[in-house]
């Protein structure tokens, strides 16, 4: 951002040329012209990779409607950032000389934009893990600060905070140009520091991986205004959400592909994934269990009710294992057709029973808060590490065994 108003507003540029003097004035337009291609070619480049975003967003989205609003107005606000900079370089230029009034007004557009995107990402970020959203009140402080900040920096036009161009129309930085960078840059490492605290907190590494990825936002965020605040010449600044965004982005794929499209919790691959590296992580003062579900009599109930209130009661039971997990820092996933799979680690003195206990009652407790139309019984096996097996298979194959003996002995009653 405004770097070429080094070399478009200083007259002093045109002395350290080499070339021949009927040429100077021809060989300097046509090295300022490159320049603003390639600068402004960097921002329709980022603009093109976020408006692909913001589509494949709208269209195939997040699974939350309100994480996808949030998600969307962020790449909106960077790409309004990015053809605020194209207006910034092109009003600069010696072929246009914008009004002083018209330049702040795209410098301020810039600035705000890049606060929005931070706002909004901060928001994104506290959705994802299920904190409520600002009131309407709230928003409106939020609009009124970002107002608020686009018309004080627009005053620069006339008093200089921000910039200025001095005698010979070379650019100057204003005593307040760096309180430019204040409100993303409070956003950005706020998030970022929320995140790392809840990526410490967890044991699910997938999970984790997720709260890593959003503080990839701040990262690029405050490496580039550090480069940017160094070296004008270089658009730094301007990229950095768009990186920020792809690497987010990438990481949102890799989370839709880990998840079952219908219950919206982890599939199968995840689950192996994840017992997987349970099993080269557990603590000696824990115990290792993988538990299997299955719900009682489930073919049954399809073929009585039909296969909506079947699908209905796969998710009773999804988010019944979800509430606890979530309560137990316990891992979840659905194994296929109507069988679950959980798994836990527990001090040596807490009883597994009771946790499968815990997820029958809960199971029990959601079918009849849905007001489901028959009752939701389920059949709970479960393997020890490494008394039960010292693999991943045979960790399953042990669960597998004992939740289908479970079954039979309700069959034999």
């Amino acid at each position: 951002m405004h770097s070429l108003a080094l070399l478009t507003k200083d007259p002093g540029t045109k002395c350290r040329t080499t070339y021949n003097a009927p040429h100077t004035k021809t060989t300097i337009t046509e090295n300022i012209m490159e320049q603003t291609l390639l600068y402004c070619g960097t921002d329709v480049l980022c603009i093109v990779l976020l408006g692909i975003m913001a589509y494949r967003a709208v269209r195939y989205g997040l699974d939350v409607k309100s994480k996808k609003i949030s998600f969307v107005a962020t790449i909106g606000c960077s790409l309004l950032m990015n053809v605020f900079d194209i207006l910034w370089h092109i009003g600069i230029s010696d072929s246009t000389n914008f009004p002083r009034l018209l330049t702040a007004i795209f410098n301020a557009g810039y600035y705000t934009a890049l606060s929005a995107a931070s706002i909004c990402w901060y928001i994104f970020s506290e959705k994802t893990h299920g904190n409520k959203l600002p009131n309407n009140a709230i928003k409106s402080l939020i609009l009124a600060v970002l107002a608020v900040m686009f018309f004080f920096m627009t005053s620069t036009a006339y008093n200089g905070w921000f910039f200025t161009y001095d005698e010979n129309g070379k650019y100057m930085r204003g005593p307040l140009f760096f309180l430019q960078f204040v409100p993303a840059l409070t956003f950005s490492i706020l998030s970022m520091a929320k995140n790392l605290l809840y990526a410490y907190s967890v044991k699910n590494h997938e999970r984790r991986a997720t709260y890593a990825s959003i503080c990839s936002f701040g990262i690029p965020l405050i490496a580039c205004s550090a480069v940017q605040a160094c070296f004008q010449f270089l658009p730094a600044l301007s990229v950095a959400p768009t990186i920020a965004l792809l690497l987010s982005y990438t990481s949102s794929l890799k989370l839709q592909i880990s998840l079952d499209p219908l219950t919206a919790i982890y599939n199968r691959r995840m689950l192996v994934d994840e017992l997987s590296h349970r099993i080269k992580s557990v603590k000696p003062e824990k115990t290792l269990y993988f538990i299997f579900i299955d719900i009682d009599d489930f073919k049954n109930l399809n073929d009585k009710f039909g296969h909506h209130e079947g699908d209905n009661a796969l998710c009773i039971v999804a988010n019944a294992l979800n509430e606890v997990c979530a309560e137990t820092g316990a891992f979840c996933a659905r194994y296929g057709g109507d069988e679950f799979s959980v798994i836990h680690e527990l001090n040596k003195d807490e009883s597994i029973t009771e946790f499968c206990s815990e997820i029958e009652e809960r199971i029990a407790a959601n079918a009849k808060k849905e007001k489901c139309k028959f009752n939701i019984k389920a059949s709970v096996g479960y393997a020890e590490f490494p008394a039960d097996g010292d693999s991943v298979q045979a960790l399953i194959r042990s669960a597998d065994e004992k939740m289908y003996s479970v079954k039979g002995s309700k069959n034999a009653q």
